[in-house]
This record gives C-alpha cells, sequence and structure tokens, in this order.
C-alpha cells in the first residue's frame, strides 16, 4: 500500500515496470505485480485511470492469467471481478 500511490501517479510507466516483474520466478513478486494496480484495492485508494479503462492493466494480466500459482491466480481474478464493477462488457 506504500507504493500505490507512487505507481499510480506514474500509471503508464508503473505498469511497465511492473509487467517486467511478471516473469520472474517469485510467485509472491507475480502477485504484487497484480495486486499493486487493482483498480479497487480493498485497503486503498480505487484508481480511476483502471476503473475506467482496465484495458491498461493488460500489460500486467496477460502473462499472469494462465499463472501456474493458485496465489497469483487468486489475484488475477480479483483485478477483473473488480474491473468488472465499472466496465463488465470488458470482462
Amino acid at each position: 500500500m506504500t507504493a500505490r500511490p507512487t505507481l499510480t501517479a506514474h500509471l503508464i510507466e508503473s505498469i511497465t515496470v511492473l509487467s517486467v516483474w511478471t516473469g520472474t520466478d517469485s510467485e509472491r513478486i507475480r502477485r504484487f505485480t497484480s495486486e499493486a494496480l487493482c483498480p479497487r484495492g480493498v485497503w486503498a485508494k480505487h484508481i480511476a485511470a483502471l476503473t475506467h479503462d482496465p484495458e491498461l492493466g493488460l500489460q500486467i494480466l496477460e502473462p499472469l492469467r494462465s499463472d501456474t500459482s493458485r496465489y497469483v491466480q487468486d489475484s488475477v481474478a480479483n483485478w477483473i471481478n473488480d474491473a468488472s464493477k465499472t466496465q463488465p462488457e470488458w470482462v
């Protein structure tokens, strides 16, 4: 949650950097890439750009959608569920 405001302030750059991290061996880092920019964080401020245009997150979501780790899969599913609340047709 500490990194989220900075990541949000530099959203496109953050997505680019985090998308590289989706290929790491650590499931914790892979999950972080999804959780860090979840459109409607439970304990964090919503990210308006991603609630209105969730497609921006595809650079992170695509590499993780078939992740071997259930821990990561759950995060991606939560991300998509969050997006469905404002953009159901996108989902």
